[in-house]
């Protein structure tokens, strides 16, 4: 009899850990059974394999605060464990969001294995609510990070028992695309999510204009979805910096290769990350990267030498102009490095970073 897993979470939106949450799904359908509810009244935004059981809870997890902290919180501890009896669920896979605070309590009432993932760098959490998420973690029966320097965090003695593991993103490989650097639009593209506290895009404002003095024809285009009103701070930048006529909010693209691929460079800024999708997306077009060193360690990870694209300390704006700077003035090196980021993206391989989360989750 197949093993029966169940991925819950409290979120439906667009972004890369959803992305991967969704994608683990679909990918864990192919060997077991699998269910999948999101604590909302709608369903995920990335589409799920025909194979997966969606389970709409009856109540919505999107009312107020006090609700959502008090009745709601009960609710879907209820809803968790009526699921799990009703399903003889195995096995829960989440992604440490606030489902786990439910997940630990129906741990305490009813048997079943927890399976866990930190997505972001676990040493730049420093609010109240995020440190006491860490440690409910010790609840769980194993850990997934995406990088080593993620998993020291970890090697605490309250975290001994737990099975941890670090297992990377995977490159899915599925655009047949390729960036060429004799048919790209020219613009310079950031894709993330507008969050100036994390994604610091208003670092690649000052580098770009110092890019602006330079090559006024180079234009800069922002994807990603709108954080705390933060797309409105970002125009409120673009003003104050005069590249009004250079720097463009575009919104979220459902066509990240295309947009992609037109590209002159993909440029990521942000202070801390897990494993960017964004330039995995970049790598697997050959087009070339550079990237703020964040933590904990995921960009130098993919670009882990220095001819698969560019890596500048974190909160340097004059070191990232420079760096943009460089692969204008020497394209044929950009899309050498472009190239070579692309040939060593086998590591990554759908197949072998799915085998890894079936043998981890066999294991516990």
């Amino acid at each position: 009899m197949k093993k029966k897993l169940l991925f819950i979470t409290d979120r439906n939106t667009h972004g890369g850990s959803m992305k991967m949450f969704v994608w683990l799904a679909n990918t864990m359908a192919e060997f077991y059974e699998v269910w999948y509810c999101n604590l909302s009244t709608e369903r995920p935004f990335y589409e799920l394999n025909t194979k997966i059981k969606f389970i709409e809870t009856k109540h919505s997890n999107n009312d107020s605060f006090i609700y959502r902290n008090t009745i709601g919180f009960f609710q879907n501890i209820k809803a968790l464990i009526d699921i799990i009896k009703k399903q003889q669920i195995d096995t829960i896979v989440n992604f440490a969001d606030h489902v786990l605070y439910s997940l630990v309590i129906a741990k305490k009432l009813i048997k079943f294995k927890l399976l866990l993932s930190q997505r972001i760098d676990p040493f730049s959490c420093k609010k109240k609510a995020d440190l006491f998420r860490h440690h409910l973690y010790r609840y769980a029966d194993g850990l997934v990070c995406q990088t080593e320097s993620a998993q020291d965090y970890f090697n605490k003695a309250r975290y001994r028992h737990l099975k941890k593991k670090v297992i990377y993103n995977p490159s899915f490989g599925s655009t047949k695309l390729c960036w060429n650097k004799q048919e790209h639009e020219g613009y310079i593209i950031s894709l993330a999510r507008i969050d100036l506290k994390q994604k610091r895009q208003d670092l690649l404002i000052e580098a770009m204009k110092m890019v602006h003095e330079k090559y006024p024809h180079i234009k800069l285009r922002f994807y990603g979805a709108d954080v705390d009103a933060s797309v409105e701070k970002l125009k409120n930048m673009i003003q104050q910096n005069q590249l009004e006529d250079t720097a463009f909010y575009c919104g979220v693209t459902d066509h990240v290769y295309g947009v992609l691929c037109k590209a002159r460079m993909l440029v990521l800024t942000s202070d801390y990350e897990g494993i960017p999708n964004a330039i995995i997306e970049a790598m697997e077009l050959g087009l070339p990267v550079i990237s703020t060193d964040c933590k904990p360690g995921g960009a130098r990870l993919l670009i882990d030498t220095e001819d698969k694209g560019t890596v500048v300390e974190r909160d340097n704006s004059l070191r990232l102009a420079e760096a943009i700077l460089y692969y204008i003035e020497h394209e044929d090196i950009a899309a050498e490095h472009g190239q070579n980021a692309k040939d060593s993206l086998s590591r990554f391989s759908e197949e072998n970073i799915a085998l890894q989360w079936k043998n981890l989750i066999d294991e516990i």
